[in-house]
């Protein structure tokens, strides 16, 4: 059986040549099928490599939202950390101030409890669920609520300060055991002279010996024998406030001497003009005289 070919006429400039290609109908066929084949494969290649292209692109894509939600997220624990610690210092700084006011609640939480309580109400947990919150909005709104609260300790912890402050360098205390013998004021007897005598303290009778207190904080300005008073230690507390304790057996400071409230600083005598052992206590508010039963529990 004879082969069929495909003959193509080839025509050169010269028109004495006249090239003719004759390919077998197989041949020809056979390219036709590889170049159909190449194409496809070529287009599949393509259409393949497009979709890799996309998903690499979504993959980076996801991949830089990781790294945010990373980022976000060690954001997040450190603002969760800062507002613990914030919550910490304000336990202990209401902790103090209750303290020093000698607040007790009789559900045993402390006022900070309480307001932390009230203004934790979102749960950071369940919030990103809620459409209507995210975790940024939920952490700001505590750190607000936080923040708040911290002002209003702060101020609270000054306002103390300065009570505790005041009061610590206030007459407070007795400053010896005793019986009280001769209040502050005009005296049943008169001078020798015939006028009234002021009694510019009191009198708390008390066996020689006897440790006497300082009243409050404060700095010794006299501890030295002095007039009718005998041995006397002047003590001036600040804010216009001094004491003075007179007739001491012996002293126990020394001028310039920083004091506590109940450091000792003397003992029960007679010295000066004195009918037995006891101590004259006198407070002085700009230098006058006034009562001492005002900062003190005569029992």
């Amino acid at each position: 059986m004879a082969k069929k070919f495909y003959t193509f006429i080839v025509a050169q400039p010269d028109p004495c040549k006249i090239c003719k290609i004759s390919i077998p109908n197989s041949i020809l066929y056979s390219l036709a099928f590889a170049t159909f084949v190449g194409v496809f494969t070529l287009v599949i290649f393509l259409v393949n490599f497009t979709r890799m292209a996309i998903k690499v692109t979504e993959f980076d894509q996801i991949r830089a939202e990781l790294q945010n939600l990373k980022v976000e997220n060690e954001n997040y624990q450190l603002s969760t950390t800062q507002l613990v610690e914030k919550i910490s210092i304000l336990e202990v700084l209401t902790q103090k101030l209750s303290a020093a006011a000698g607040l007790v609640k009789g559900s045993g939480k402390n006022i900070l409890s309480e307001m932390v309580e009230a203004a934790s109400t979102i749960d950071l947990e369940t919030a990103p669920d809620d459409p209507r919150f995210s975790n940024n909005e939920s952490l700001q709104m505590l750190s607000a609520n936080v923040g708040q609260l911290e002002v209003r300790v702060r101020r609270l912890e000054t306002y103390f300060n300065d009570k505790y402050f005041k009061l610590t360098y206030t007459p407070s205390i007795w400053p010896v055991v005793g019986l009280l013998s001769q209040r502050f004021g005009r005296r049943g007897d008169a001078s020798e002279a015939g006028e009234v005598v002021f009694h510019s303290g009191v009198d708390i009778s008390a066996s020689k010996g006897n440790p006497v207190l300082a009243s409050a904080d404060g700095t010794v300005v006299s501890a030295e024998p002095f007039s009718t008073y005998g041995n006397i230690v002047v003590i001036d507390h600040g804010f216009g406030i001094s004491t003075r304790y007179a007739h001491l057996s012996a002293f126990n400071v020394r001028l310039g001497q920083r004091l506590r409230r109940g450091q000792v600083i003397g003992y029960v005598g007679s010295t000066g003009r004195s009918t037995g052992p006891h101590l004259h206590y006198e407070v002085r508010v700009h230098g006058n005289p006034v009562n001492p039963l005002r900062y003190v529990n005569p029992s």
